[in-house]
């Protein structure tokens, strides 16, 4: 016995030194496929070089993770922070790598490195929670490392957030069910919290309804006292909340601005065959429509095979089998069968149904192929006849779908791949079956198994490396930007400004094409303080902002037309008597910082600072007058009059010329300070701090309550 804890190597972890070496030698192989990120000469495609990253410079350098920016003017003419879901305000590892190293692009992508690896992991421990074999773990983290839910889609980093923060969130509900302790209530909640703030929102349905999944599968079977099942449903329950309120600082003033943050896009779903193939086989093919990146559905063939003859009645199989469900009611379109689905909560949440809740699929797949590798290596096989019917019939779909992909036009490589994992694994199975190996070699030959699945997801993830790998050099950011982005990002923003730079427009409005949209330019207008006239947001989704958009199309009118090309300009403020139309032509003539109306000559107004959340200026005027900002109007803007003795508040803003940002003054020598604030800010803050008091009680709680039982031997044994 002593021979045998000396090879743990975390004593009580229930992982020794081989398979310790054998998570090493998983993870080194994803670093190999990602050397080039790590090492700064590559990052991620497409919007991960957008608004992603440039949302989060601007988060982490303008503000603090207790005071982020509200409004982000940088950007999209002007924007509210709550619009900008996908920044990842609030999520601690963006805010600990910004204080560690920096948040360059590279500091990016080698984060994003990072959660994949910590997402194989998250799999090894969730199977690991199931009772499930060291080695059936270690197949089931191997495919996950490798699926669609981080390839395909390395440009989304929330999606991929999501993806690798979904198995410690099951995993950390699954412990926290098991044991009710502090230590695993804080982690439910950490968790929670973090993926709620950090993911698609989309991601964030799916988690809810697999977490509400698990907890019905664990409360269903009876355990030892009905008083503890109740008890965890309510620490769950209690810990969902307190997550939820953390997350309320993000998304209560979404909620409340719904009408504004909703975007309407086409959904991608599995709509057919096609999208079904990429399964097993390639994804950046030109017969997949239009994004191809939110449509792969690949996990290495094997997975898909185990899953598929070893089901069985155990509690992970059973989740196994929930989670592929829950996907498969939301992912497939058909007609009825979407509008029906719609209908449940949180379904119009979801933007594109296939890449928010492929996770789920992938999550329960590689539950059921470590189950079944479990049952074999333990020689769990159970009636024989049951195992080789499975076998033979699954060798037959996969041979189908292998014929099928090469029709559709799949590359070969990826129906080789195909084939000869569905062969190995094949005969590793009958192998086990049939109590041919010694259940040394039967551990040795899924072992093998693993190693292939590796080597499958390493060919599949660089078949399709257009999607996920993309050449970056400070040569290139020097020709693109003038500097590296690492040199850029380092500015002082905070830097009083008099005036607002001049709009930075590229191309040609409206920018409506993926080719304009990632123009290297629009990082430019971020990360050198200069203002882009179109974001990543696109405002024609957003009725709030759509006037802009239909303001840069050729059919505007005249006075909208002005009113854009005065706020493509450096900061500018039309002073009148009082609000009402302007005309084309006051605008036109308008070509000073401060242009007034004949009518008050006498109304003095100087811009001291412009910053995210509003600006300062020193006003001195003898009558009421009303004043124009050449920026984007949006509810939520006040003001603050400051004189020689105190500050109160001043007049909220009010919309002029249909979008531009307009202030009603009254007479005095005073500064106004103009802020935004969204709405619902100041509820949420309460809710945060409520949730996260409520949790730290609670864990203090629990605590106490298990310090008690350990001194108390009449409690210990009334516990047992």
């Amino acid at each position: 016995m002593a021979m045998k804890n000396s090879s743990r190597f975390m004593p009580g972890a229930g992982i020794d030194i081989v398979y310790a070496g054998a998570l090493v030698f998983m993870m080194l192989m994803a670093l190999y496929v990602f050397r080039a990120h790590v090492l700064g000469h590559a990052t991620f495609p497409w919007d991960f070089q957008g608004g992603y990253y440039a949302h989060a410079v601007a988060r982490l350098r303008d503000g603090s993770f207790m005071a982020p920016p509200l409004w982000l003017p940088w950007g999209g003419f002007g924007l509210p922070g709550h619009m900008s879901l996908q920044d990842g305000t609030w999520y601690l590892p963006q805010y600990l790598y910004a204080a560690i190293d920096g948040y360059d692009l590279v500091g990016a992508t080698r984060l994003q490195v990072l959660h994949v690896l910590l997402a194989s992991l998250g799999m090894f421990a969730l199977c690991r929670s199931f009772g499930l074999s060291r080695t059936g773990a270690f197949v089931a983290a191997c495919g996950y490392l490798f699926s669609g839910s981080f390839f395909s889609n390395a440009q989304h980093v929330d999606i991929v957030r999501g993806a690798a923060l979904l198995p410690w969130l099951i995993y950390a509900l699954h412990q926290l069910w098991k044991h009710g302790t502090a230590f695993w209530f804080l982690l439910f909640v950490l968790v929670c919290w973090q993926l709620i703030v950090g993911a698609y929102p989309g991601v964030v349905v799916s988690s809810g309804y697999l977490c509400a999944a698990l907890v019905l599968i664990l409360a269903s079977r009876k355990p030892a006292e009905t008083d503890m099942r109740l008890s965890r449903v309510l620490l769950i329950g209690i810990g969902s909340l307190c997550a939820a309120a953390l997350a309320s600082v993000k998304y209560l003033p979404a909620l409340l601005d719904v009408a504004n943050v909703r975007q309407s896009v086409e959904p991608a779903a599995l709509a057919n065959a096609s999208i079904f193939s990429t399964l097993v086989f390639d994804y950046d093919v030109a017969f997949l429509p239009n994004d191809v990146t939110m449509r792969d559905l690949f996990l290495p063939t094997a997975l898909f095979y185990l899953a598929a003859i070893g089901v069985r009645r155990d509690q992970a199989s059973v989740f196994g089998v929930v989670a592929i469900t829950i996907a498969l009611v939301f992912m497939v379109d058909i007609g009825w069968w979407q509008s029906l689905v719609s209908m449940l909560p949180g379904a119009r949440i979801s933007r594109f149904p296939l890449s928010d809740f492929r996770p789920l699929l992938h999550i329960g797949t590689c539950l059921l192929a470590a189950s079944c590798v479990t049952q074999l290596v333990r020689g769990d096989t159970g009636t024989m006849s049951r195992w080789m019917d499975r076998t033979i019939l699954f060798t037959l779909v996969l041979l189908a779908l292998a014929w099928y992909g090469l029709r559709l036009g799949h590359t070969r490589p990826s129906l080789y791949w195909a084939l000869a994992s569905t062969v190995v694994t094949a005969l590793v199975c009958v192998a086990a079956i049939k109590g041919l190996l010694r259940p040394p070699i039967v551990h040795a030959a899924f072992f093998g198994v693993a190693l292939l699945v590796l080597a499958h997801g390493r060919q599949h993830v660089l078949t399709n490396a257009r999607a996920w790998n993309v050449e970056r050099n400070d040569t290139i950011e020097r020709n693109l930007y003038g500097d590296t982005l690492r040199n850029l990002v380092s500015i002082d923003r905070f830097k009083a400004l008099e005036w607002r730079p001049a709009r930075l427009v590229f191309n040609q409005l409206p920018v409506v094409s993926k080719r304009e949209l990632i123009d290297g330019r629009y990082q430019l207008g971020w990360v050198t303080e200069q203002f882009s006239a179109f974001g990543y947001e696109n405002f024609k989704f957003m009725p709030a902002l759509r006037r802009l958009y239909d303001a840069a199309r050729t059919n505007a009118t005249p006075r909208d037309r002005a009113s854009l090309d005065w706020m493509l300009r450096r900061s500018a403020i039309l002073v009148l008597p009082g609000p009402g139309e302007i005309s084309k032509e006051t605008l036109a003539t308008c070509k000073q910082p401060v242009c007034r109306s004949p009518a008050i000559p006498d109304v003095d107004i100087r811009m001291q600072q412009f910053r995210e959340n509003g600006a300062v200026y020193e006003i001195a005027s003898g009558r009421p007058f009303f004043f124009i900002e050449n920026e984007a109007m949006y509810p939520g803007w006040a003001s603050f009059q400051c004189m020689k003795t105190d500050c109160h508040e001043g007049p909220d803003a009010v919309a002029a010329n249909g979008f531009l940002r307009g202030w009603p003054m009254p007479a005095g020598h005073y500064r106004l300070i103009t802020y935004y604030r969204p709405p619902g800010w100041m509820l949420a803050s309460v809710l945060a701090w409520i949730g996260a008091g409520i949790a730290l009680v609670l864990a203090l709680f629990l605590a106490y309550s298990r310090m008690s039982v350990r001194r108390d031997p009449a409690l210990q044994r009334e516990g047992t």
